[in-house]
């Protein structure tokens, strides 16, 4: 807490029952209707119609007396710490307002300092520190946070100047409207202002704030996309469409049901009929229509798995996109700052030629990439079965919903791991039954029964046993390969990981040289823009994570320890 503020709540301490026969003073001799502070309804740092003996220190001491209500979206918010107004400024709770508003609030006690994430908008707010930083930028606020009941307080008006959000403030009734504008990209909201009528897709969480445009596929609130804005296709949607769409999909429907058909009709023909012959058909029969009845479960779950990968992928390209734009301002920035020297004579021209050809190559990046995900949403269209590409042709790409569920996989016994999975493979599944068929075969041999002699009999049976056991070893040596390959990337993580956090701690360290003057701004924004390139690698390797678990532990879902004949 700044010693300004440790004075004030000093004040405050002391003085309340003087304050409070003040205002019982004032009070009886203001006339019907006045008001002893009101505030701009533009401004909420800007109070007015203050009576002449009014001084400061007894405003802040009347604005104690009465409670401040904050509406986000024409709801109102409960806190733990109340809003105040200090020096004229409205301070509300960072963590009650920014939660709602979607968004996650990290606390470093050690540096005093608050971390708020939505989507890839990463803040940090410090206690006593008037820089505030977003992303790769640095901005300056009015007051700095402080401590309040353990609880961080910002300036209300940090809302509005730094997120975009229309705030108000009305002195007579001492509310503040914080409302989400309709071009909103804040996660947390579904894009409307306070007096809109909400969307009748919105989910509404207990309190009665719209959390999201669509319930999560994940069963945790909101589906919101990779950059935080409110989710225009969850995961269960593509899915459930891509399953109805897909090529896969249909055509293991379509083999069941030959194969239910194929066996009902053999049953009708050969009810009662015992031969050797007739019942080692019915096992092949019962195989089949068997194992066509699997394959749809895994061919749906192969599909789904896939789905969910194409979203991911263009979710990171999106990422690849916002970082190809923020070099391209960079380099806009740079090429400025060279303008100037060179119109300085402190630059030649050929330099300030580089500077801008850098510019044209980034924006060449930025181009080449939209393209890419364009390309990446028409494939995926074409996986859900979605015909109407003009939204993709006019640039209108629906958000897609992202979901991150990155957990170190830690020591695992891969021959434990690799039993289970034997019991559960579909593959094998059908192996070891295609190998008990052909020994059946072999054991109720009678000459030239099903047409092959003895001997191609028995080498269908070796045939079989071969691809089973070997199946079974290539699925063991994939699942260590897969593990293996896990542990690698927890070892990328954890180092990248461990860097994002030293680099914390160097921007808190320049953050305060900054402040004191004693380094630019320009230093700072690039420590800022290093973390940010590990915070992207850091996010694709975990999606990387993700995917390779759950093909560790469902090994099926990407066969490739399957024998080819």
């Amino acid at each position: 807490m700044t010693e300004k503020n440790r004075n004030r709540k000093k004040y405050l301490k002391k003085g309340s029952a003087a304050a409070l026969a003040l205002l019982l003073i004032l009070a009886l001799s203001a006339p019907a209707g006045s008001v002893l502070a009101e505030s701009s309804a533009e401004d909420p740092a800007e109070p007015t119609d203050t009576p002449a003996d009014f001084t400061e220190e007894t405003a802040e001491v009347a604005a104690s007396a009465s409670d401040i209500t904050v509406l986000l979206n024409g709801e109102e918010l409960t806190f733990d710490a109340k809003p105040e107004i200090l020096d004229g400024t409205t301070f509300v709770p960072l963590r009650g307002v920014f939660e709602q508003l979607g968004a996650e609030v990290e606390w470093n006690g050690e540096r005093q300092e608050a971390f708020l994430t939505s989507g890839r908008d990463e803040i940090c707010l410090k206690v006593g520190s008037t820089v505030a930083i977003r992303n790769t930028e640095v901005s300056t606020l009015s007051d700095a946070p402080y401590l309040k009941d353990d609880r961080v307080m910002v300036p209300l008006r940090y809302l509005s100047e730094s997120l975009n959000y229309d705030v108000t403030w009305n002195g007579k009734t001492r509310v503040a409207e914080i409302n989400t504008p309709k071009d909103s990209t804040q996660a947390g909201n579904s894009g409307q202002s306070g007096d809109q009528e909400k969307d009748p897709d919105d989910s509404e969480d207990a309190d009665g704030t719209v959390s999201a445009g669509k319930p999560s596929s994940f069963g945790e609130g909101g589906a919101f996309s990779i950059l935080g804005t409110a989710a225009d296709i969850t995961c269960n949607e593509a899915i459930k469409d891509g399953l109805r769409e897909s090529s896969a999909c249909k055509g293991a429907r379509l083999s069941l049901r030959q194969a239910e058909q194929q066996l009902d009709e053999f049953y009708d023909l050969y009810t009662y009929n015992y031969t050797v012959s007739i019942m080692q058909t019915r096992k092949d029969l019962n195989l089949l229509s068997d194992w066509s009845e699997r394959n749809v479960v895994v061919t749906e779950e192969q599909t789904a798995y896939s789905i969910v990968n194409a979203m991911n992928e263009i979710s990171l390209k999106q990422v690849e996109i916002e970082a190809a734009k923020e070099e391209l301002k960079e380099a806009e920035k740079s090429y400025q700052t060279d303008l100037l020297q060179y119109q300085a004579g402190a630059l030649s021209q050929s330099a300030l030629r580089e500077s801008e050809a850098a510019i044209d190559t980034a924006g060449l990046q930025v181009q080449a990439k939209e393209t890419e995900l364009q390309g990446l949403y028409i494939s995926f269209y074409g996986t859900i079965g979605e015909e109407d590409f003009s939204d993709l042709q006019e640039g209108n790409l629906p958000a897609l919903e992202f979901h991150i569920d990155y957990e170190p996989i830690g020591e695992v016994d891969v021959e434990k791991s690799w039993r289970q999975a034997k019991e559960n493979d579909p593959y094998l599944w059908y192996l070891k039954n295609s190998m008990d068929n052909a020994d059946f075969k072999l054991q109720s041999y009678e000459y030239n029964v099903g047409g092959k002699s003895y001997e191609l009999t028995q080498m269908d049976l070796t045939r079989a046993r071969i691809n089973y056991n070997s199946t079974e070893a290539n699925l063991k040596t994939t699942m260590e390969s897969r593990y293996n390959q896990l542990l690698q990337l927890e070892n990328q993580i954890s180092s990248l990981e461990n860097q994002k956090e030293t680099l914390r701690r160097s921007i808190d360290t320049m953050r305060t040289m900054y402040e004191a003057g004693m380094q630019p701004r320009t230093a700072l924004e690039e420590v800022l823009q290093n973390k940010r390139t590990i915070e992207d690698s850091l996010l694709s390797l975990k999606v990387s994570h993700s995917q390779l678990r759950e093909l560790f532990e469902k090994p099926y879902l990407a066969p490739e320890y399957m024998v080819s004949e």
